[in-house]
């Protein structure tokens, strides 16, 4: 059996066997940190930023200070061995280590953006992004194409920062934006993607 977890590397696989047209079904990675058994409607959510440090690079900070200034962030959530960022904005700077699986329903019901500097690409192998996808969270990039691939669309799942206008996004558009990212993850979440080995295993 054959099964990847982006659209490219299924092409890859087909290749690689010599059948173009064998089945090899392209399912991005679940959420390893679980998943959202509640939502959150407090708008309270577009205020806090999480960050994984491993995601973004020293070059990125002052991006990361622009962004959190022009959208009006008031918590960051700095995930990492690495200690956080001095940012000379008005912060309230929570640091983990590493966030436990049983705390990230009450972690992303507080933090509902997140920045990443992620290759736009491979987001769909991400294991954070689809962490991100799982809770409902606007996920802000650098910068990305309007398409990418599998099925991800600038605007729609996820805001480009060099897109963004200047003022940030409404709430109502924070929430859609979230929303829309959370249907993407739907068909690819851990009940779907178990259901699918085992109906290939079953084969």
């Amino acid at each position: 059996r054959l099964r990847a977890n982006r659209e490219a590397y299924a092409d890859w696989l087909r290749l690689a066997v010599k059948d173009t047209n064998r089945e090899a079904p392209a399912f991005p990675v679940f959420s390893n940190m679980g998943e959202s058994v509640m939502r959150s409607d407090s708008s309270e959510r577009w205020n806090g930023m999480t960050v994984f440090a491993s995601t973004i690079q020293p070059k990125h900070l002052p991006l990361l200070s622009e962004v959190c200034r022009s959208i009006g962030i008031k918590r960051l959530g700095w995930i990492g061995t690495q200690e956080p960022p001095v940012m000379d904005l008005n912060l309230n700077i929570r640091h983990l280590r590493r966030l436990p699986t049983q705390e990230s329903s009450s972690w992303f019901a507080e933090y509902g953006c997140a920045f990443t500097a992620y290759n736009p690409a491979f987001l769909a192998k991400s294991g954070i992004f689809a962490t991100y996808a799982a809770y409902r969270t606007v996920v802000i990039l650098p910068s990305a194409p309007a398409s990418l691939p599998d099925g991800l669309e600038r605007d729609r799942h996820f805001v480009s920062w060099s897109g963004l206008p200047p003022d940030g996004c409404s709430a109502e558009s924070m929430d859609q934006i979230a929303s829309d990212l959370y249907r993407w993850y739907l068909p690819h979440n851990l009940a779907n993607t178990a259901a699918s080995y085992a109906a290939q295993i079953a084969q």
